[in-house]
């Protein structure tokens, strides 16, 4: 599943500012979020063969980027939502961090 995402979200993120404003590219950001949310996209995974135990997916990385440019929020680490998206700023203004879900 992710191999054409991936492919996907190197082009978007090869044609740097000519992304912006563009419907399909905001189409596959969306996709990918949707993948990193279930976990079908990391930024690093576990490899045994990798010396430190980690092998770093740099497509998911600009894939991150990406959503920068766009103008979308991707998502953030746990800690993240609970300090921001319970009872604080965000929620009074509309969480973006976790489409106004408050996990």
């Amino acid at each position: 599943m992710t191999d054409g995402l991936q492919h996907r979200i190197e082009e978007w993120f090869g044609r740097g500012a000519e992304a912006v404003g563009e419907a399909e590219a905001l189409r596959v950001f969306e996709e990918f979020r949707g993948a990193l949310e279930r976990g079908e996209a990391r930024a690093a995974e576990p490899d045994v063969a990798e010396a430190l135990g980690w092998r770093v997916n740099a497509w998911v990385k600009r894939g991150i980027l990406l959503g920068f440019r766009l103008g979308r929020r991707v998502g953030s680490s746990l800690w993240i939502r609970r300090r921001f998206c319970r009872g604080g700023l965000e929620r009074r203004m509309g969480c973006g961090w976790c489409r106004g879900g408050h996990r």
